[in-house]
């Protein structure tokens, strides 16, 4: 606990490898049709789009290659000193002091309605890229996201103090 971990995931369409501080922990063989191209996005610390299973963690200095990166260069990455204090702000599930469940419908249609949470929020809404699509403060409980397309979002919302960063899905 309060330790970075150095984790590396490689596929070179045979073989998938999980490297956990440089060193081969898991080897799983797929050829190619295990791994089909679809629509969906990315999905970083889920298990799918959609999951309700979140990774438990912070996550620093994602990188995304187009081929399998070698043994060697895995050994090299881990091997590099990491500067980030373990305390360091990041918004995580750590941080998650608001019910989830208090924001309702999701997936919402025109609406979200943040149940519970009186007073000023301060609202950012991300779509599946990173881009920041909404940036408001209410003082209801009424979110108006008619103007939203269809697809993921992320929901950073502020409330006396607290933090919750919620996966929102738009139909």
């Amino acid at each position: 606990e309060n330790e970075w971990a150095h984790i590396a995931v490689t596929y070179d369409r045979e073989e998938l490898r999980f490297y956990i501080n440089g060193e081969l922990d898991e080897n799983i063989t797929y050829h190619d049709a295990a791994f089909v191209t679809n629509d969906d996005p990315l999905t970083i610390g889920a298990d799918f789009p959609g999951s309700p299973t979140f990774f438990d963690g912070k996550i620093d200095d994602l990188k995304i290659y187009c081929e399998a990166i070698s043994e060697d260069e895995i050994i090299a990455m881990a091997a590099e000193p990491c500067d980030a204090p373990c305390d360091e702000t990041f918004v995580s599930i750590e941080e998650t002091t608001i019910n989830a469940g208090m924001f309702y419908p999701n997936p919402m249609q025109d609406f979200l309605y943040l149940g519970g949470l009186n007073g000023e929020k301060n609202i950012q809404v991300y779509d599946a890229s990173g881009k920041l699509i909404l940036n408001t403060i209410i003082n209801g409980n009424e979110l108006n996201v008619s103007d939203l397309e269809s697809g993921y979002y992320l929901i950073h919302v502020e409330h006396q103090g607290k933090v919750l960063v919620e996966k929102l899905v738009k139909y």
